[in-house]
Parts: C-alpha cells; sequence; structure tokens
C-alpha cells in the first residue's frame, strides 16, 4: 500500500473512532439528562453534606451559647437608656383589717364550675379552628379553579393535609385525654408532625411558592401562557383568606396572663413554658420576664439544627446537579464556594443573634408600652394562635415590666415551685401584687409538700398593705393555691382549668378602674391599664 494510501486510511480510521466517541458521550450526555440523579456521586456528597453540617452545628450551638451568656449578663446591670433612677416609693403602708386565707386545689379537686369555663372556652376555639379549615378548603379550591383544573397539584394536597390536620387535632385544646385518645395523643404527635397546626402557615407558604414557580416558568420558556394567570389569581385569593381569617379571629377576647417564677430553677420551667403555655396560646397571650432557663426551653420546644441541615443536604444535590451540567470542579464547588458561603453565613447568624438581644432588652417605659400596642393591635400568629410578650429586662427594668403587665393581664399566676427563704425576689413579687392587684386574680403554683411554707411566706407580705392597696377593703380574702402533684398532663390540666376559672370570674366582677392601685414600684406609672 502507498503511504499516502496508508495515511488517507489512518485519517479515516481516527475520524470514525472520534464520531464514536462523541456519539458515546451525547448518548451519555442525553441519558444523565434524562437520569440526572445518576450522575452524582455519594461519596462526595456525603463527605461535603458532613462537613457543612458541622459547621451549622456549630454555629448554632455556639450562637445558643453565647446569647445565653449575654442574656445572663445584661439582666445583672442598669439600663443605659434610662435617663435617671427611679424614685423608690415612700407610700405609707398601713396593718391589714382582714385574716387572709387559701383554697388550695391538685387536679383531683378541680370543680364542676371550672370544668364548665374551660368547656365553653374549648368551644370557641374549636369553632375557629374550624373556620380556619373552611378558609383553607377555600384556597384549595381556589388553586384549582382559577388554573382551570391545572392547579390540582397544588389544591389536592393542600386540602388533603388540611383535613388531616382538623380531624386529628381538633381535640388539641385540652392536655389530658382518657382512654384511647390519650394513649394515641403521643403516637399521632411523632407521625402527624407534617399536618400540626403550627406548620399550617409554612404549608400555604409552600402552595404560593409552587404557584409562582409555575406561572414564572412561562417567562423564563420565552413564551408567555396567559393560562398561567391563573395561579397568580390563587395566589392573591389566598392571600386574601389569610387577611380575612386574622381579622375575623382578632374578635376573639385575649385571655392575658402573667406568669412570674422563681428564677433559674430549669427543671421547673419545662411544666409552665413547654406545657402549660403550650395550650395557653388557644385562648390568649402570656407575659413573662425571660431568665436563662427560658430560654433553654424554647430550645427544647423549637429545633433549628433539624431544619437547616435537612436544608443543607437539598442545597448540596441541587448544586451538583448544576455543577454536571456545566463540567465544573466539585471539589472547587464544595470547599471552594458552598463552604466558605455556609462559613460566612455562620458568622453572621452568630452577629444577628447576638444585636437580636440587644434590640429586645426593655430599654425604657417607652420601649415597653411599644410592645405592648404592638400586641394589642395584632394579637394573632400567622398559625393563628396568640402571640406572646417574654420579656427580657435589665437589672432596674424588670419591675417596670412587672407593674405594667400587672395591670394589663387577666390573670396572675405565681410559680413558687422552688422557693427558698434565700430567694427574696419572689418575696419582693408577693409584696407588690398584694399592694397593686386584687387577689380575685392571682393563682399560686407550689410543689407538693411546701404548703406551710408558702402560707408563712403569704401571711409575712399580708401583714402590712399599701394605703391604696384594693385589698384593704376586701373582706374575704383568699388566695388559690394549686399544689402539683405529678407535673404531667393532668396537673397541666387542672392548673389550666383553675387559670380560665379565676380570668373568667375576674372578667365578669371586675371593678372599675380607678379602684385599681395604679402605683408602680419605685414610682413608676404603668401607661398600659
Amino acid at each position: 500500500m502507498l503511504p499516502s494510501n496508508c495515511l488517507v486510511h489512518a485519517f479515516a480510521k481516527a475520524k470514525q473512532n472520534k464520531t464514536t466517541q462523541n456519539q458515546t458521550k451525547t448518548l451519555i450526555f442525553s441519558k444523565s439528562h434524562k437520569y440526572p440523579i445518576l450522575k452524582i456521586q455519594p461519596f462526595f456528597i456525603m463527605t461535603a453534606f458532613f462537613i457543612i453540617a458541622a459547621v451549622i452545628i456549630a454555629a448554632i450551638v455556639t450562637a445558643r451559647i453565647l446569647v445565653r451568656k449575654k442574656v445572663t449578663r445584661l439582666m445583672m446591670v442598669p439600663s443605659p437608656f434610662l435617663k435617671e433612677a427611679p424614685d423608690a416609693s415612700t407610700q405609707k403602708e398601713v396593718k391589714a383589717a382582714y385574716t387572709l386565707t387559701f383554697d388550695t386545689y391538685t387536679h383531683a379537686q378541680i370543680t364542676d364550675d371550672m370544668v364548665e369555663a374551660r368547656t365553653a372556652l374549648n368551644k370557641k376555639a374549636l369553632r375557629n379552628f374550624r373556620y380556619v379549615f373552611g378558609m383553607q378548603l377555600l384556597a384549595a379550591l381556589g388553586y384549582i379553579v382559577f388554573t382551570q383544573g391545572n392547579g390540582f397539584f397544588i389544591g389536592v394536597p393542600f386540602a388533603f393535609l388540611s383535613t388531616m390536620r382538623y380531624l386529628t387535632f381538633k381535640d388539641q385544646f385540652r392536655p389530658h385525654h382518657k382512654g384511647l385518645a390519650g394513649f394515641l395523643k403521643p403516637i399521632k404527635n411523632s407521625f402527624l408532625e407534617i399536618v400540626k397546626p403550627e406548620y399550617a402557615f409554612h404549608l400555604a407558604l409552600i402552595a404560593m411558592a409552587a404557584s409562582i414557580l409555575v406561572f414564572l416558568t412561562s417567562f423564563l420558556d420565552w413564551r408567555y401562557d396567559f393560562t398561567n394567570l391563573g395561579y397568580l389569581v390563587a395566589i392573591l385569593f389566598h392571600l386574601f383568606l389569610l387577611k380575612r381569617t386574622n381579622q375575623k379571629l382578632k374578635k376573639t377576647h385575649n385571655l392575658k396572663l402573667l406568669l412570674l417564677r422563681v428564677f433559674g430553677i430549669n427543671d421547673a420551667a419545662a411544666f409552665t413554658f413547654e406545657g402549660l403555655l403550650k395550650y395557653w396560646e388557644h385562648f390568649g397571650s402570656f407575659f413573662t420576664v425571660v431568665d436563662p432557663s427560658y430560654l433553654k426551653s424554647v430550645v427544647r420546644r423549637k429545633n433549628q439544627i433539624l431544619p437547616l441541615v435537612a436544608t443543607s443536604f437539598f442545597v448540596i444535590i441541587f448544586a451538583e446537579l448544576i455543577a454536571e451540567d456545566y463540567e465544573f470542579s466539585k471539589d472547587l464547588l464544595h470547599y471552594g464556594i458552598l463552604l466558605p458561603l455556609i462559613v460566612v453565613a455562620s458568622i453572621w447568624y452568630i452577629q444577628r443573634s447576638l444585636k437580636a438581644v440587644d434590640a429586645k432588652f426593655t430599654r425604657d417605659q417607652a420601649h415597653l408600652n411599644e410592645k405592648i400596642a404592638a400586641l394589642k393591635a395584632n394579637p394573632r400568629t400567622p398559625n393563628n394562635t396568640f402571640k406572646h410578650l417574654p420579656t427580657m429586662c435589665y437589672d432596674d427594668t424588670w419591675k417596670m415590666a412587672v407593674a405594667n403587665y400587672v395591670t394589663y393581664s387577666d390573670v396572675i399566676l405565681m410559680d413558687l415551685r422552688g422557693y427558698s427563704k434565700e430567694r427574696q425576689g419572689c418575696g419582693y413579687e408577693v409584696d407588690y401584687l398584694f399592694d397593686h392587684t386584687s387577689v380575685d386574680k392571682l393563682v399560686f403554683l407550689i410543689s407538693a409538700g411546701s404548703l406551710p411554707l408558702i402560707e408563712d411566706l403569704m401571711q409575712e407580705r399580708w401583714e402590712y398593705l399599701k394605703i391604696d392597696s384594693p385589698n384593704r377593703h376586701n373582706t374575704a380574702p383568699k388566695i388559690a393555691l394549686y399544689e402539683s402533684t405529678s407535673e404531667r398532663n393532668k396537673d397541666i390540666q387542672g392548673l389550666l382549668d383553675l387559670l380560665i376559672f379565676t380570668a373568667s370570674n375576674y372578667i365578669e366582677t371586675r371593678q372599675p378602674q380607678q379602684q385599681q392601685s395604679t402605683l408602680p414600684p419605685q414610682g413608676i406609672t404603668p401607661t398600659m391599664t
């Protein structure tokens, strides 16, 4: 064969091999587009995921520790925003004319009147819950009707989850259930996490976000389809229903609870913050002065680690898919882009958490008035429960906060579990309550066996009252004590019944406002009445 013929033959064979390789590459590329998840290498994904998850967890834990330390430190210092220190009250005290008596209750001693008051409030809450369910079904129907049936993949799941939520959680207003319902309650809470009422607003946001994505696809594909306008109309209709629901529920009376407690006892915080108040939010708002044990309770109730770590996993998978399509370096993607972004975001999260503490600490009377006014104007959360006002206070503003909340609340619960003579702060608060509000709206929570010590405290603080105390002319002053025995659902139910009954009676028989004392501790006058 001539050399020239050999060269031609070799060139043709090389060209044929190159064509075959390109065809194979094209075939693989097309298959990878059809099954994009097959391109991802699990080992590299899991390595990057564990590193990024470790950074996220470290940032959250660090932020919690630093926030708790900062709150503890600021609680012990005076407010830098107060122009002058409040003057101590020098109002005259007189000896109490009438003897203080006590009514002690346990979960087994709740009266029929208390059960009746709770039942009436439960029926109102259930009616509101049923109204919310109806609005959610209308929103689901809107996603189907306004899109001419194309939005069934949004409307049908949304209606199904809303129906599951209503059927399984319409008994959520009672802590204690007898028989099979009580046995199935923890199982229901575990396996039906996604339909819990606290996630209802999140699911509404997901439905609206899916509609927005579908609406935008017509612009991304350079072909505008007028039928996609139905998704936008469905979103506007959903927002209208949410606003109407909020306005409807805003008319429900807000039963306001002030919770005072012995600071620093972590074991006692779980019963009130994670038990009692979880059910009280269906009936009204609560106020309390924040301490480190409250922050620990918030961490236990709201786990931030799991959602953020799960989100990071899906972000990594999405980034992997994009990197494969553009033949981008995996190492550069994981350790040159994603990891530095997560580190920067973690630093920002820690700084933001610490700055939020400064913003939340009550600076002065005007700042406290703003918080109360905001709650009064919009008392409901997006999930249709009542908002709360846990208040971070400086060393010289916590008494001011207590003074305002005593006047503004309908019932006051003072948690004296763990009280000892060494904890004089509680003694001051008991003294202040006797001097400035009626004993008819007071409930004291005590530990089993501590009744003699508590009675001694009460009698000591009752002996002398301020001259304008609303209790001076009460001819039969009586204190309601609830003795906690098990600190489980039965106790939560019993205490809840007593608080609802006390608040309802106080609202019905409330004296004119001018007969209530308006003198706060150390001469600071509360403006919210």
